[in-house]
């Protein structure tokens, strides 16, 4: 009787809460965690403020500024950290400063033009919840629970606070998922 060899077949790995362990999207859910954490510590970081993606203050002359500076002349969310940084933009996510009206900003107490984040690559138009769902491997539930909260917060505190649930959805120990009139519901996991 000949012995014949048999191969093992190792389990396919399984599927977390946003994709893979080392996905993509998980590489840049922390990387996205860190910044807010290090701009939650500067005294002179940018004003966080989850109400809006960004806003820079306008030049000395009404003129719209280039690039938004990330320092307290500017205002964003989790995204638009994210954009505003540069951190992403060998990946595809940039943004620019609206050249069109400069209105009152109530993070920046100024006049100040809007950013647009965008996503390089992408043939047709996306809506922010879209490439948020794209870029960091999200469901639309994880977006809305993480990007779009329904009482949005400001401050260093409320920064911290994403970056602590960015990094618990990566981990598997914090999902959201959409009621029947969708609403974001947060779903504890152990």
């Amino acid at each position: 009787m000949s012995k014949t060899k048999t191969k093992k077949i190792k389990p396919k790995a399984k599927k977390t809460v946003v994709g893979n362990p080392l996905s993509v999207g998980h590489k840049r859910l922390l990387k996205l965690a860190d910044l807010l954490d290090k701009d939650a510590d500067k005294a002179n970081g940018i004003k966080f403020d989850m109400d809006i993606f960004g806003e820079v203050l306008i030049n000395e002359d009404g003129s719209a500024p280039e690039k938004a500076p990330l320092n307290c002349n500017s205002a964003g969310c989790a995204l638009g950290l994210a954009a505003m940084s540069g951190a992403f933009a060998k990946e595809g996510l940039t943004y620019k400063v609206s050249n069109g009206w400069a209105s009152w900003s109530n993070s920046l107490q100024s006049q100040a033009y809007p950013i647009e984040i965008k996503l390089k690559n992408v043939k047709k138009y996306v809506t922010a919840r879209e490439m948020a769902i794209e870029f960091f491997d999200l469901s639309p539930a994880q977006v809305e629970g993480l990007f779009f909260p329904s009482n949005p917060k400001t401050g260093a505190k409320e920064e911290r606070r994403v970056a602590t649930r960015i990094r618990q959805v990566v981990a598997g120990k914090l999902d959201f998922e959409l009621n029947d009139v969708g609403e974001v519901v947060d779903i504890r996991q152990k």
